[in-house]
């Protein structure tokens, strides 16, 4: 839980990468786990935001 929520501050700091977000998924429903849809939508685009998911996870443990 602890890396879900380090990743999405992360996600809402970068303006881009926020503005980028929000275009996507503005019409999804994140109720379930955004964590998970983030990850889905964003890796078929970059490899970067796979490794920094992987810095978060790791800073969080």
């Amino acid at each position: 839980m602890e890396a879900s929520y380090d990743l999405e501050v992360n996600i809402n700091q970068s303006d881009s990468v926020g503005n980028f977000f929000n275009n996507i998924l503005g019409s999804f429903s994140l109720s379930l786990n955004p964590f998970f849809i983030v990850i889905i939508y964003y890796s078929q685009f970059t490899e970067a935001f796979v490794k920094l998911a992987s810095i978060n996870t790791e800073s969080a443990f």
